[in-house]
């Protein structure tokens, strides 16, 4: 059965089996349900033996692996066995990947895959034979995958991305049974779906937060993969008090504010010195966020239940990369255990986000509780005094969106400018007849004639009038002065007696006499002898 005819009670079942895999890939886990059945549609299966290889390390990746039966081993090079993998030209020595195009098996007795049962016919691909022989020139054995399993999704993401492993099917298995989806169909069906921004777009924005300073592209690749875009309308909950945390948000747009509703009773002295107590209910404004800050941090904490302690609503239309709980144990909890560096800083920025909120909760709550009547709206200025984390910048005396932060301007100052080409007007002079006089002998300067004809050009703006009336004037002073044969002077903006000044009259012989008898007169009465 092609794939384009398969019914849709065998995309269900597909779809189904998919979900239910725990070692599934985050990519294919948080997208939406059609996208999943439409990419469930275009889905490719493969049969390969023992020791069969389904990709190399170093080949340009173009199909995503789902294992379904069996066990696979992945082998990683290191960079200096690569190199000398290359430079050898070792890859020539085995065939090519398992192609993925379609071909009904020659022998009808072949296996099939167990789960999902019988939806279509095995494509069976075999390489060579066996590779135990040459298995020393894989490198070394890092992992072995299980069904579930799911390797080379990154082709999908980055296209033209090189294989950074080699996995060929385990020798204690005698076959291994695959899903296989080619980057062409996974683009085809994520290009139907209206998403707003692109993977591109939202690892560009995960570069920008502070917590994520530390992380590679092709970690953050697989985290914005892993990630759910969401809209939230104005006075919409993303998360209501004492209910348990599902998503960790990183708001690209919009407003949000943690609210929280007080009761509390307040004793109230009456007549004839009695007390009555009275019950208050305020609903406080508690923390403002905005874009490029993150909602939900208490998920850092490893708790099994992670309950809200406010209300988080969207006061605006509100646009925010969603990281289901799941998927950030997995990322940045698991992660962390593993003692990987570049999460170390992430949970360690979270956990003090966590701190300054909690503390600067407290101090509103405990402010709506002395004074029920005052109701504060909280704004980006005033969280300047909260103590919390500036997500863009990493400093506490501000938040991320702040007039005040210096990320922006940097990000402004640092930013390619836009090359314009440049343009030179070059002035036509255009020459006018020369006078006749003939009764006039030759002009010394009649090297300047053709220049002092000159007509003034006109302006190169029309607003440049200053420049304008300049060259108007000179050439004006060069045709005054081509009338008689002279060349014309810089007009006087002084009057004469004012440029006037005494000049010393220059020293004659006498007057250098007259010095030299001086100096020797100072010589002879000079008390010290000269050695």
């Amino acid at each position: 059965m092609d794939p384009c005819d398969r019914r849709d009670t065998d995309i269900a079942h597909l779809y189904s089996w998919l979900m239910s895999q725990e070692n599934l890939s985050p990519l294919f886990q948080t997208m939406p349900e059609k996208m999943g059945k439409n990419i469930c549609r275009e889905l490719e299966f493969l049969h390969l033996r023992s020791n069969d290889v389904v990709v190399h390390q170093g080949d340009v990746g173009s199909t995503c692996f789902i294992l379904i039966s069996g066990l696979v081993a992945v082998f990683v090079r290191s960079p200096d066995e690569q190199e000398r993998f290359t430079r050898l030209g070792l890859r020539k020595c085995y065939p090519p990947d398992p192609s993925t195009s379609l071909q009904h098996l020659a022998d009808p007795s072949a296996s099939k895959p167990t789960p999902p049962p019988s939806i279509d016919p095995i494509v069976q691909r075999t390489g060579s034979q066996n590779f135990r022989a040459a298995a020393m020139s894989f490198g070394s054995k890092v992992a072995s995958l299980k069904p579930g399993a799911t390797f080379g999704e990154i082709c999908l993401i980055e296209p033209d991305s090189r294989r950074t492993a080699t996995v060929l099917v385990d020798g204690a298995c005698s076959s291994a049974n695959f899903i296989v989806l080619t980057s062409s169909s996974y683009t085809k069906m994520t290009a139907t779906q209206k998403t707003e921004g692109t993977i591109s777009d939202h690892i560009a924005f995960l570069h920008q937060l502070f917590i994520f300073r530390t992380w590679s592209k092709m970690q953050l690749m697989r985290l914005a993969s892993s990630m759910r875009y969401m809209v939230f309308s104005p006075q919409q909950f993303l998360q209501r008090k004492n209910a348990d945390i599902e998503y960790f948000y990183m708001i690209l747009s919009g407003e949000v504010r943690e609210v929280s509703s007080i009761v509390f009773q307040q004793v109230n002295h009456v007549g004839g010195g009695t007390k009555k107590l009275t019950e208050h209910k305020v609903t406080a404004e508690l923390t403002y966020i905005g874009k490029y800050d993150v909602v939900c941090e208490g998920l850092v904490y490893p708790r099994k239940l992670h309950l809200s302690p406010v209300d988080i609503r969207a006061e605006t239309t509100v646009c925010a990369l969603a990281l289901s709980k799941k998927l950030f144990q997995l990322s940045i909890l698991s992660a962390a255990q593993l003692h990987q560096k570049h999460v170390a800083h992430t949970l360690r920025v979270l956990e003090q986000v966590s701190d300054a909120r909690q503390k600067w909760r407290e101090a509103r709550i405990n402010q709506a509780t002395a004074y029920p009547d005052l109701l504060i709206k909280i704004t980006s200025k005033m969280m300047r005094l909260s103590g919390n984390l500036c997500m863009q910048c990493g400093r506490c005396t501000h938040i991320a969106g702040d007039s005040v932060c210096l990320f922006d301007a940097f990000l402004k100052a640092h930013e390619p400018k836009p090359v314009e080409r440049q343009y030179f007007h070059h002035l036509c002079k255009d020459k006018t007849d020369e006078p006749e006089d003939s009764g006039r002998s030759p002009s010394p300067h009649n090297h300047h004639d053709h220049v002092m004809m000159v007509a003034a050009a006109p302006a190169l703006a029309a607003d440049d009038t200053r420049l304008s009336a300049h060259r108007q004037l000179l050439a004006e002073q060069w045709t005054e002065a081509a009338k008689h044969g002279i060349s014309p002077r810089r007009p006087a903006t002084t009057d004469s007696t004012t440029t006037m000044t005494t000049r010393r009259p220059k020293p004659n012989a006498r007057d250098r006499g007259s010095i030299a008898a001086d100096i020797e007169a100072v010589r002879t009465s000079w008390p010290y002898a000269s050695h």
